[in-house]
This record gives C-alpha cells, sequence and structure tokens, in this order.
C-alpha cells in the first residue's frame, strides 16, 4: 500500500504457511546469505478468546514441536517480519 514500507508481522495463517515448508524455506535462506529460520517467532494473531493477554506463536526449533501455539503476550519472543510483493 502507499505510504508504508510493505514490511508486516504475518498472521497465524501466514506462518501455517511457513511451517508447512520450513525445510523449503530455510534452505532458501541460508542459500540466500541470510540467517536461520528456526526460533519462536511472534504472529499478528491474537487469541479470539482472550486478546487483551495471549498471542500466537510459531515454534520451529529443531527438537520441538513444530506448531502454532498460543502464548501470554508477556512472553519474550523473536519477530520476523515479512515483505508485501
Amino acid at each position: 500500500p502507499a505510504k508504508t514500507s510493505g514490511w508486516f508481522l504475518p498472521s497465524a495463517g501466514q506462518c501455517q504457511y511457513w511451517l508447512n515448508n520450513l525445510d523449503v524455506i530455510h534452505n532458501s535462506m541460508v542459500n540466500a546469505g541470510g540467517d536461520t529460520c528456526y526460533n519462536r517467532f511472534w504472529t499478528s494473531s491474537e487469541a479470539a478468546d482472550s486478546p487483551e493477554s495471549d498471542v500466537y506463536k510459531l515454534n520451529t526449533l529443531p527438537g520441538y514441536r513444530k506448531e502454532i501455539y498460543k502464548e501470554w503476550k508477556i512472553a519474550s519472543g523473536e519477530v520476523r517480519p515479512c515483505l508485501a510483493y
């Protein structure tokens, strides 16, 4: 959109796409000289039953279940913005 940088925080649904294609995305990022995509990332999606306190996060850490899960907003996490194109 006009007057924006084009960067945005992805929704839980958009992160589900990342989860479904994790190996391809990770290899593409590394081949392009970027960093790994393994971490816990915030999404822009708040929990419907408790939007004041909970948000959905994406977990891609090795050794853990790869999933989108609900967590308190006060918990720490990384941000992986996306560029609209």
